[in-house]
This record gives structure tokens, sequence and C-alpha cells, in this order.
């Protein structure tokens, strides 16, 4: 209960969810409120700030950056009751590196919309703008060579970000959740070094453009933006691209899908691949809309999750001459019903068709590594054929299947072309004369059915004796 507050300064979030509180707030000439200070606090009644929204001019703000760097921070007249302030950065050489709101101007960078830097700068330091929520552009000129880590970070009012000739570095996560990004990102062709998450959650910009000097740089930090396509300088020794996908030209591998083209002509549903593409690198596809892969010939390399979660796709050829299949590389795909591995394959991953809807699946090598769980959690698997030859490498390989444990050969299926063993998800046989016993691997059930007297096996191993353990 406060008749009237009166302050020269009142701090970020001071009144925040103070509901009731109804006081006339006076706000002293020349005076400021930091963001949020009377949130949620409806009833309060601004004098000075209706009656009065001119504010005096703040002085100038100065200080040093760098060894050879000065800073001045200028303060324009709002028409409300905040200050619109630019940071001039003056000197040559390099700025320093700061931590987190540890900078000389933090204090303003709530004000700060503009940053004015001298063309004799040569570095920007780490943290330096951290936070700047009111920049809404920055330019760097050709005589900028490195930006520090997170030193753009968090700046979501940035809309564009300008690059001369020049700059060779751009440090971890330097703009990192510049959520507000939309114009195209184009990298120098003198950019060598793009640090992580440098832009990662920049998800509104169309392309970006890698210059010809860049060797490698985390990619995945655009797993999360549907949108991004890439152009790669035609000098570029390392990337090349098809349709804004991205490849890694040594071995040709595609590693950024994109989305925005299909061989039949509707959005993700047959990926067009660069002639020649040797392996599909982690992640490319995940979440996208395809439906139909048809994988050429020279596909040797599936990565880690590449179709994970793509819910459209319910056909997919691997082609002749797949040799890695990587974990969790099909997980969740919903419509997928049916998957065949070629005799090429020498590995597959952990939970390579996890929850997918696939009630057969043929393997037919006979020199793959299946891993334990390569088979498990598969949502209606009824059975797995596995193609072995003239001998059975996997004779007493134990691995999981929808979480029961067993040994390959299951069952001997016949001699075509060499052998085929099955595991079924179901198991019965006789235990009476007229009674029949059923064991459901899939559900751990055991089923008697029939009518009439069961056997007598007084001391003698019963039928299903192997399934003991997981009857449930």
């Amino acid at each position: 209960q406060i008749e009237t507050i009166k302050a020269k300064y009142v701090g970020y979030k001071a009144f925040q969810n103070c509901f009731k509180l109804n006081s006339k707030i006076i706000l002293y000439k020349g005076g400021s409120i930091e963001k949020d200070s009377f949130h949620n606090c409806e009833k309060i009644v601004f004098n000075n700030f209706v009656q009065n929204k001119k504010i005096s001019k703040m002085e100038n703000v100065t200080g040093k950056c760098g060894t050879n760097i000065d800073f001045t921070i200028t303060f324009d007249d709002d028409d409300y009751y905040e200050y619109i302030a630019t940071l001039h950065i003056n000197g040559y050489g390099k700025m320093y590196n700061f931590s987190k709101y540890n900078t000389p101007w933090n204090d303003y960078k709530d004000s700060i919309s503009k940053i004015i830097i001298d063309t004799k700068v040569t570095s920007i330091g780490s943290y330096a703008f951290y936070d700047f929520t009111k920049l809404s552009h920055i330019y760097f000129d050709q005589n900028m060579k490195s930006i520090g880590d997170y030193a753009f970070s968090h700046c979501t009012s940035l809309r564009s970000v300008t690059f001369e000739e020049g700059v060779k570095n751009i440090g971890e996560s330097a703009f990192e959740n510049c959520t507000y990004i939309d114009t195209d990102v184009k990298l120098p062709d003198s950019l060598t070094y793009l640090g992580n998450s440098s832009f990662l959650n920049c998800k509104r910009f169309d392309y970006f453009h890698i210059g010809s000097q860049l060797r490698s740089f985390n990619y995945h930090m655009f797993d999360n933006n549907g949108n991004i396509r890439f152009k790669v300088s035609k000098n570029n020794q390392f990337y090349t691209t098809l349709n804004g996908d991205l490849y890694i030209k040594n071995p040709l591998t595609l590693i950024k899908y994109c989305g925005y083209h299909s061989v039949d002509d509707q959005f993700g549903v047959n990926p067009i691949l660069l002639n020649g593409v040797r392996k599909i690198g982690d992640n490319v596809f995940q979440k996208s809309l395809v439906s139909k892969v048809d994988l050429p010939d020279t596909i040797t390399h599936i990565g880690s999750y590449s179709f994970s979660n793509c819910i459209n796709l319910d056909s997919i050829s691997l082609g002749k001459n797949i040799q890695y299949i990587g974990d969790y590389a099909f997980e969740y795909c919903k419509n997928l019903e049916y998957i065949e591995f070629p005799e090429t394959v020498e590995y597959i991953g952990e939970f390579v068709i996890m929850y997918c809807p696939i009630s057969l699946v043929f393997l037919l090598s006979s020199k793959a590594k299946i891993e334990t769980y390569s088979f498990n959690s598969i949502l209606h698997l009824n059975t797995l054929l596995i193609y072995t030859g003239e001998s059975n490498p996997y004779e007493n390989t134990s691995i999981l299947v929808n979480n029961f444990k067993v040994c390959v050969p299951f069952q001997y299926e016949g001699d075509y072309f060499g052998s085929l063993y099955v595991y079924k998800s179901l198991f019965c046989g006789n235990c009476g004369t007229n009674v029949k016993w059923t064991f459901n691997s899939l559900t751990r059930d055991m089923y008697l059915n029939g009518y009439g007297n069961m056997n007598d096996y007084f001391l003698s191993k019963v039928p299903w004796d192997d399934f003991n353990p997981y009857i449930y």
C-alpha cells in the first residue's frame, strides 16, 4: 500500500507481479525505468510518463575496450521514457575479450540500437555485444579479421549481418539465438574458421553462402532450420551443392537436405541426389516429408538417424551396394511396413527400425554384423528372414527382438540357394491329444487351446521349456 512512488531510477522487474499495487508513479526529470519494472501491475498510474514524455538528454559515456581502442556511447532523446543510444568503437587493433555481462557498456546495452566500428579495428572480443536486444544491423568491413565467441549471441532484434572480404574467423556461438536474422547470410571467401553453433537457432533466413576457403564447419547447427538452402563458391574444394542441398566432395556425401525438390515435383516426395553420391550423412532426412526413396546403387553408407521421424515414408529401396546402416536410421517411420537389407550389408546398427509398423524384415546378407538391439522395439514384427548362404555365420548369435532374447537360427525353412533361417513371433506345439500350446514372444503370453487332458511331464522337459523365463 504505497500511495505515491517517486524515483529517478527503477530497476529491472522491481515491482513485477505486484498485482494490487495502485500507486501513482512519478519519475524525476532525467530518470529512467528498466524493462518490466512494473510488469503485471495493471492498477498503477504513471504521472510524468504521460504528461512529460520528453526526458533530459544523457551525457556521453566513454571508456576503453582495447589497448588502442576507445568507445563512446551517445544518447538520443526518445519520445517516451527510454533512451536510444549509439555505441562508437574507435581506434585500431584488437578489442579485449569479455565475459558474459561484464563489458564496460553493459549498463547501457538495452538502449543501444546501433554500433559503429572504426575501419581500423581488427577484432570483436568475446561476449562484446551479447544480448544487445535493440541492435538490428551490423556491418564488418574488409579490415575486420576475427569475431569472438558469443560476440553477438542473443541479439534477438538483429535482422542482417554483412561481411566484407577480410573476415577469417567467426567464433563459437557468435550469432547464436539471433532468431530474427531474415536476410541471407553470405560468408566471405576469406573465412577459414566457423565456430560450432555460430548460427544456432537462426531460423528465418533462406540461404547460407559458403565461401571458397572454408574447409569444415558444424552443419548440424542447422538441423532445426527446415528452410535453409546452401550456396557454395565454385572455388571451394571441400563442399558443393545441388538444389540447395549440401554435399562434402570427398567422398561425395550428402550432409544437409533442404526438401525443396523431388522427382515427382511435389514437396519432399522422392529426393533428387547428386550423381555419384557415396554416403548419406547423419540426420540428413530426419523429420523431412519424403515418402518414397530410391537410393542409387552408388551409395554404400547410411548414417545414424538419417531417416528418423520421416512419418510419410512408406517405401524405400536401399540400392545394391549398401554396406553400413547407422543406429536409429529409420526409427519412428510410422508408415514403413517393409524393408529389405541387401546382401552387401556388412553392419546394421542399434534400433534401426525402432517403432516402425514393420511385420516382415528380409536380411539377405551372409556377412552383416548385427548388434544386439538392431531389431528391437519394432511395432508389428512377425517374421525376420535371414538368408545365410551355405553356412550360418549367425549360429548362436544372441540378439534381442522386441526385448525377447533369441538365438539364430530360430527355425529351419529350407535350402533354396542356401539356408533360410526364420524368426517368428508365435511358437506352438502339442501338449495333449487335443491340446495345443502357443507362446507369443512379442507379448510374452502363453496360451493353451483345445479340450481334454494335457500330457504329464513329471520331471521331464516341457515343450515350452526354453521360453519359461520370458512367460509373463
